[in-house]
């Protein structure tokens, strides 16, 4: 695009010579601001000024165009110059042309320099542009190499087209992550799947197809090999996209998580180990719990029944009234007291019923018990008659059936419950559900009543679930894999 008033420098010794030139351009329709110098100096010191082009002369008494061109080339090489000169031979305008001017044009056919000037401006112009723009590019292509240089994983582009999948660009953190270059990543389609035994390779191949086919995200995680012997794991995200062949491609990342996995397999055998010490521990707390109970029940028991007994016999025999009568009955009321508290303290240390009769018959007894210690009304549902639970799972049932309901009792203001038991091929599902006041789950996520059924319910493999809103009642599901008895 041609400026309004173009700035020239005019390299010429003869005035008349300058005025028949700046005559030309302004037939041309150009404006122009002229400076006329005739020495080598004079340029130099012009050019220490902004100009749109140069137009010299060939044949000068003190230098030559060629000279001309050679300082401005040293000076300003983006400015286009044009030789406007009287007579040259053809030898003399090839150099000058080889060298860097953008036209010869004769004195004697001036009308050329107008549409010659106007040439050697727009290609100038378009000479700069497409210097600013690859400019621009190598900045961007820099910012982006620096970027992406320092993202803690490998940068890529990859497309997939008919031939298959390949990447087309790569960062330099691809080494880091696979052990291989960019440059060989981008030459070798095969180099990285060659990373791959057969099952993480069709899990890949399986991920990108389904991101191809619905251009959702490709996620992907898992393990790649070297032939040095090392493993990795690694994790994919990337986004997809259409090219203009519409061919499909995906901008993402490729992460190391080797170190985040070590972490999560310790983290997974240091839960696992505190599993088995928490079950270990419960088995033997219920294992002491029996014992201490029947011990209770056997030895106490009968001890205190027997001494029943022998007060009531003596009561028979000795005068009810006076003292002695009165201490009698006295005793006789606290022994039976004491009998029942024996009895009640052994049943809630591990009731008897749940060795001799069975979980579905336990069960029962604790929501009558429990009705009758809160008042609260509680409905309970059991699908068989008697289920096939091993020791073990009925006494985690029996303790999490207990534990929810000691929960409703002291914390829900519920006036029902509903307790539900099932047994299904393989699996126990267990339903607590009050009409209680209800609770925020995320603010009491961490309760005591709560993380002691989740403890116990996980240490069998199964998951456990509250639904809760204040107002709105508590609805407490597990469901537990099922060990049957032998």
């Amino acid at each position: 695009m041609l400026l309004e008033e173009l700035r020239v420098l005019l390299v010429e010794d003869s005035p008349d010579d300058a005025d028949l030139v700046l005559a030309a351009l302004a037939r041309e329709g150009l404006s122009v601001h002229c400076l006329r110098v005739e020495t080598a100096a004079e340029m130099e010191k012009a050019l220490d000024q902004e100009w749109d082009a140069v137009l010299s002369d060939f044949n000068l008494p003190q230098f030559s165009g060629l000279d001309a061109l050679q300082i401005l080339k040293s000076r300003k090489p983006d400015i286009p110059i044009l030789v406007v000169s009287g007579f040259i031979g053809e030898e003399a305008a090839v150099a000058m042309m080889k060298s860097g001017a953008h036209d010869v044009v004769m004195k004697d056919n001036l009308a050329r320099l107008g549409p010659s000037l106007k040439r050697a401006l727009t290609e100038s112009e378009m000479r700069l542009e497409r210097q600013r723009v690859t400019s621009a590019l190598r900045t961007s292509e820099a910012r982006f190499s620096a970027m992406t240089n320092n993202v803690p994983g490998m940068v890529f582009q990859y497309v997939l087209g008919g031939s298959g999948g390949h990447f087309s660009f790569a960062s330099e953190g691809a080494f880091a992550v696979c052990g291989l270059t960019p440059e060989i990543l981008l030459a070798d389609p095969e180099s990285f799947m060659n990373l791959f035994d057969a099952p993480e390779k069709a899990s890949f191949l399986a991920s990108r197809d389904a991101s191809a086919s619905s251009l959702c995200a490709w996620n992907w995680e898992g393990k790649i090999l070297s032939f040095e012997g090392w493993e990795k794991w690694v994790n994919l995200r990337a986004t997809p996209g259409k090219l203009d062949d519409g061919n499909l491609f995906w901008d993402g990342v490729l992460f190391n998580i080797t170190e985040s996995k070590k972490k999560e397999e310790e983290i997974r055998r240091s839960r696992e180990l505190l599993r088995q010490l928490s079950a270990h521990r419960d088995s033997t707390r219920e294992d002491e719990r029996k014992k201490i109970a029947r011990e209770i029940h056997d030895e106490l028991g009968q001890a205190l029944t027997a001494l029943k007994i022998d007060v009531d016999w003596l009561g028979e025999r000795l005068p009810k009234e006076g003292k002695v009568g009165e201490r009698l009955q006295s005793m006789s009321r606290i022994l039976l007291d004491t009998v029942e508290s024996v009895r009640r303290i052994a049943s809630h240390l591990r009731p008897g019923m749940l060795d001799d009769l069975g979980l579905a018959a336990a069960i029962e007894w604790q929501i009558d018990q429990f009705m009758a210690r809160s008042g609260i009304e509680c409905e309970l549902s059991m699908n068989r008659e008697e289920f096939s639970a091993d020791e073990r799972l009925s006494i985690c049932i029996y303790r999490i059936v207990q534990e929810a309901l000691t929960n409703v009792a002291r914390h829900s203001g519920a006036r029902r419950v509903d307790v539900l038991l099932e047994e299904h091929p393989g699996s126990f599902r267990i339903e607590v559900r009050d009409d209680g006041k209800g609770f925020d789950v995320d603010l009491l996520r961490h309760s005591y009543g709560l993380l002691g059924i989740r403890e116990r319910v996980e240490m069998q493999g199964g998951e456990v679930e509250v639904a809760s809103r204040p107002g709105n009642g508590t609805l407490l599901r597990a469901s537990i894999p099922l060990r049957v008895a032998q």
